[in-house]
């Protein structure tokens, strides 16, 4: 059998090999011509430009923006074909121009591409607009604005009250400029019997009462209570008691007006009804006589918590004094009371002279001296030997309406008993 020699010239006549030679030849023509007669190429990409990128401008001004702050760009570029083969739109670097901004205001930014392997042939848009503004706090009242509020018969509304008492916003300077009141409103359907809270938003409002909202303005608090007290009405009596009453007067037996005879009183609704009377104070007897006036506070005669719905300031109470007369007596009539068992003790003191007495003139008329007694009570101080001065109570036990005014002493002289030394 003959085999086939190869040669040369027979690959070179082989279909196959002729095929495969001009590829190989096309492929080398194709790379000499993108590497040297035509290197470069275009390209498109679609780019996201955020002016929030350059916030360390924006902080250097005091700026801040306002709305939207991002734009989409259509980007066409040049370069090497190998080089935009590598790359992807996130690769591109796109920035607005910030050099014309020099405070609050809209402004068009020119978009410049930055790249130094590629020329930037166009950006669509070439622009990106921007709203910016310096961004500050105010501090506003709330106020409020109530409708269909009501007590009943019998009851009263109190102060109402607020909680917060004002609100913070803190927004762009041109939307802070028209935001001139913070209300809060409340609408009730029903009367108030009892001290309620209710809760609510809070609007803000400019000069013409509407009401402006915006995404760029907010508010430390959204919310606010309002609490309105309310208090039932109830009318009490004042009264009015003695101290130093003698034996043989009473209460009932001296006769006097008030100014003002009860009170208008607003209690909390969860108070109890402990109160059925308002004490005024007290008259001491040692101080009556026949031009006396007293006045009596009514802010210290108050329970807490109680409100003087009428503002009475004072009472002032006025004795009826028409068949009451003055006398002086002389009195020698010394009792002591309470006294110890250790020591002797006598009234150095012979009489008290001209003690003024008051009294109904039948009665004064038959008044002696020895219908009064001075008493001499010491249950009440520390007892050592030597002389003393002690008050003395004066009366006259046997006789009504009849008093003594102003106060008096004697001197007293203490001495121990001989079995105890």
């Amino acid at each position: 059998m003959k085999k086939n020699r190869f040669t040369f010239q027979s690959l070179f006549q082989s279909n196959r090999f002729l095929q495969v030679v001009a590829v190989a030849v096309g492929l080398l023509c194709w790379f000499f011509v993108a590497a040297y007669v035509n290197p470069d190429q275009e390209a498109e990409f679609m780019v996201t430009v955020d002016v929030a990128d350059r916030k360390d401008v924006l902080d250097q001004l005091g700026l801040e923006i306002i709305g939207d702050s991002k734009e989409t760009v259509r980007v066409n570029v040049k370069g090497k074909r190998f080089r935009l083969s590598q790359i992807e739109a996130g690769d591109l670097v796109v920035r607005p121009n910030m050099s014309r901004i020099d405070g609050p205001g809209v402004y068009k930014l020119a978009l410049n591409g930055e790249n130094e392997d590629l020329e930037f042939l166009s950006l669509t848009p070439s622009t990106i607009s921007v709203r910016l503004d310096v961004f500050s706090t105010k501090v506003l009242p709330i106020e409020v604005e109530l409708t269909g509020f009501s007590v009943p018969e019998g009851y009263i509304g109190q102060t109402q009250t607020i909680s917060p008492k004002s609100v913070s916003i803190t927004g762009p300077e041109e939307q802070l400029s028209r935001i001139t009141r913070c209300v809060f409103r409340y609408n009730l359907d029903n009367p108030v019997q009892r001290t309620t809270i209710v809760k609510g938003g809070i609007v803000l409002l400019d000069q013409n009462g509407n009401e402006v909202t915006d995404d760029h303005i907010s508010t430390d608090i959204q919310t606010a209570s309002l609490t309105m007290p309310v208090s039932r009405i109830r009318e009490l009596p004042f009264v009015l008691r003695f101290i130093n009453l003698p034996p043989g007067l009473e209460e009932g037996d001296l006769t006097y007006t008030l100014s003002s005879s009860k009170l208008e009183v607003a209690v909390p609704t969860d108070a109890t009804d402990r109160y059925t009377e308002i004490p005024l104070g007290y008259v001491d007897m040692k101080e009556l006589e026949p031009d006396s006036v007293f006045v009596f506070d009514v802010a210290d005669a108050l329970p807490a918590n109680y409100e003087n719905v009428r503002n009475i300031e004072n009472v002032v109470v006025e004795f009826n004094m028409e068949d009451v007369e003055e006398k002086y007596i002389n009195i020698d009539n010394f009792q002591i009371l309470n006294q110890s068992g250790d020591y002797e003790i006598t009234v150095t003191t012979n009489r008290l002279s001209n003690v003024k007495v008051y009294g109904q003139k039948d009665v004064l008329e038959e008044l002696t001296p020895g219908d009064f007694v001075a008493e001499i009570d010491l249950s009440s101080r520390e007892i050592l030997p030597g002389q003393f001065s002690t008050g003395v109570n004066i009366y006259a036990p046997n006789k009504s309406m009849v008093w003594v005014s102003g106060d008096y002493s004697v001197i007293i002289h203490v001495v121990e008993k001989e079995q105890n030394r």
